[in-house]
């Protein structure tokens, strides 16, 4: 395991998610044209994302259902089990 602090930027972070999704997508054997159809993104925002990470959160959305990453989406923001009523209010 590596112990060194490891910084990333935003942006860093935004491509390396789009790389990962580009890979599964290659994986499938799947064109971005494939990958338009199917998800209602259009190839250029495809391509772009892939390229520099920029995409809207409902095509990235549309997207990872398409690749059958749809449960992942319950990881971005999980629910918050407070343990009593005091600590539901703690941060009002």
């Amino acid at each position: 395991m590596n112990n060194k602090l490891e910084w990333k930027t935003n942006k860093e972070r935004q491509i390396e998610i789009a790389l990962r999704i580009r890979s599964q997508r290659k994986a499938l054997k799947m064109s971005r044209e494939k990958l338009s159809l199917l998800s209602n993104v259009p190839v250029p925002t495809i391509r772009r994302f892939e390229n520099t990470g920029d995409i809207s959160f409902m095509s990235l959305v549309a997207i990872l259902v398409v690749l059958n990453h749809e449960d992942d989406l319950s990881y971005i923001v999980k629910d918050i089990n407070y343990l009593n009523i005091k600590d539901a209010f703690k941060n009002d």
